[in-house]
């Protein structure tokens, strides 16, 4: 799971204008995301809680649409002319992805 995260937080460095490229490299990350967590939870006895893999599930999906929102913002600015703006969202998107994954991480071992 964490290939795919390495994988959506990889569209932070692909040109905004190249919105097919880093679309489809999110949501290829976010269904792949959902067939592995599927196929976890088939092989995982039935509980009626929240185990410690399914919120590293929701932690991940979490991540990946935040990429694949950021990606949709950063193209609309672009193409409004507001490259300044689109370029200072792609840095912090690098900088805040793995910050959130930390810390979720530290939470859910916390929790």
């Amino acid at each position: 799971n964490f290939l795919l995260l390495i994988t959506s937080y990889l569209v932070f460095f692909i040109p905004a204008r190249q919105l097919e490229v880093a679309v489809g490299l999110t949501v290829t990350s976010l269904l792949a995301s959902i067939a592995l967590q599927l196929t976890f939870q088939n092989a995982l006895p039935e509980v009626g809680y929240l185990t410690k893999a399914d919120k590293m599930s929701y932690l991940f999906y979490s991540l990946i649409t935040f990429a694949l929102v950021q990606t949709v913002v950063t193209f609309h600015l672009e193409n409004k002319y507001k490259i300044e703006l689109a370029n200072r969202l792609e840095i912090m998107g690098r900088i805040f992805y793995p910050v959130i994954l930390v810390f979720g991480l530290i939470a859910i071992c916390l929790i």
